[in-house]
C-alpha cells in the first residue's frame, strides 16, 4: 500500500491505491481541515507536496478553479482531490479554524492572485525630513492633514508611473513598481495586481522619474506649509531593485497588498543613507545599470548600510536627461 507521511504531525499513513490524501488524512485521525466536506469548494484542505509529486492524480477541472489562484506550477495540492498512487510525503497548511477563515477560497472579496509570489521590482522609500519638529509647532488635527495632502500627493504620483504604495510607515511610505499592467492610468484592484504580476523593463525607471517628481511636488508643497504653518519639512527617497515576496498581508479588512524580502531592506538603508550623504535621492548599483541612459547621476564613496554586511556604493539621482 502506498506510505503518505503527513508533516508537521510526523505521521506515516497506508493509504489505499487511489483513495485521496484526505481520507488517508481523517482515517488515521490526523485533523485535516476541509470547510467544504471535501466537495472542492474552498482550499482549506491544501497541502503543500514535499516529495513524489507524480505519485498524485493528476489536477482535474475542479481542483484546478481553486489552485489556479495560488499558483498551479507551484507543489500545491487539495487533499479532497489528490488520490494516491504511491509513496508521498506533504505538509498540511491549513492545521486550525483560524488558518481556515484566513485562507478559504470562498471568502468574501477573495482575491483571484497567488498567495505570495516571489517577483523582482523596483521599491521606492521616502521618508520626510524634519517631521517631527514640524508636528511639534502644528496642531494634532492639522498635523494629520498635513500628512494625508502630502500621501495624496504621493499617491497620484507613484500611480502616475504605473506603482503602487503597499506601505505606509508613519511620515513615509514604500512603494512598488513592476506589478501593475503597462498602459498607465488608474491602479486595478488588488486581485487584478497580484495576478498580473511581472516586471516590465521600465519598473526601475519609473521608481526613479517618480521619486523625483516627489521632491518636486514636495518642494511646491513648501510654500502652502509657510503660509499656513510658517514651517515645512523636506523629503529623501531611496530605490533599490530586487527579488521580494509580493503577497497579500493580514486578515479581515486590514489585508493589504505588500513585500517582504531583503531587497525590501536594502532599499530602506538607501533611503536611509541620503542622511550620510547630504542628499535627497540616492539608488542601488542595481538601479544604477538599469536605469543610467536616462537619468544624470553622480557617484558617492561607498558606505556601510545598517544590517547589511559590506560597503554600499549609492548614486545621487540629480535629474533626467532631456
Amino acid at each position: 500500500m502506498p506510505a503518505v507521511r503527513f508533516l508537521p504531525d510526523e505521521e506515516v499513513v497506508d493509504a489505499a491505491d487511489g483513495a485521496t490524501l484526505l481520507e488517508a488524512a481523517l482515517g488515521a485521525g490526523i485533523p485535516a481541515t476541509h470547510a467544504c466536506g471535501g466537495d472542492a469548494r474552498c482550499s482549506t484542505c491544501r497541502v503543500l507536496v514535499v516529495e513524489g509529486r507524480d505519485a498524485l492524480s493528476p489536477v482535474e477541472a475542479a481542483e484546478r478553479r481553486l489552485l489556479a489562484p495560488l499558483g498551479l506550477d507551484r507543489p500545491i495540492r487539495l487533499a479532497c482531490q489528490a488520490r494516491v498512487g504511491g509513496d508521498v510525503t506533504v505538509r498540511r497548511l491549513v492545521l486550525d479554524p483560524e488558518d481556515a477563515a484566513l485562507l478559504d477560497q470562498r471568502r468574501d472579496g477573495a482575491l483571484v492572485a497567488k498567495v505570495g509570489e516571489e517577483r523582482r521590482v523596483a521599491i521606492l522609500f521616502a521618508d520626510l525630513r524634519n517631521f517631527t519638529a514640524f508636528s511639534e509647532r502644528v496642531l494634532p488635527y492639522d498635523v494629520v492633514h498635513v500628512l494625508n495632502r502630502f500621501f495624496a500627493i504621493a499617491s497620484s504620483v507613484v500611480e502616475a508611473h504605473r506603482g503602487r504604495i503597499v506601505t505606509y510607515l508613519g511620515d513615509g511610505f514604500m512603494a512598488l513598481f513592476g506589478i501593475a499592467p503597462r498602459g498607465g492610468g488608474l491602479m486595478p484592484d488588488m486581485g487584478t495586481v497580484l495576478s498580473g504580476l511581472s516586471l516590465h523593463l521600465e519598473a526601475p525607471i519609473d521608481a526613479v522619474r517618480a521619486g523625483l517628481e516627489i521632491i518636486e511636488r514636495v518642494d511646491e508643497f513648501q510654500a502652502y506649509l509657510e503660509r499656513l504653518h510658517g514651517a515645512g519639512f523636506g523629503i529623501s527617497v531611496g530605490v533599490h531593485v530586487g527579488d521580494v515576496v509580493v503577497g497579500e498581508m493580514g486578515a479581515g479588512e486590514s489585508r493589504a497588498v505588500t513585500a517582504i524580502g531583503d531587497a525590501v531592506n536594502t532599499a530602506a538603508r538607501v533611503e536611509w543613507a541620503n542622511r550620510v550623504h547630504g542628499t535627497r535621492m540616492l539608488v542601488s548599483e542595481d538601479v544604477r545599470s538599469a536605469v543610467e541612459r536616462y537619468f544624470e547621476m553622480e557617484a558617492h564613496p561607498a558606505i556601510e548600510l545598517p544590517g547589511k554586511s559590506g560597503t554600499h556604493a549609492l548614486w545621487e539621482v540629480r535629474e533626467a536627461v532631456a
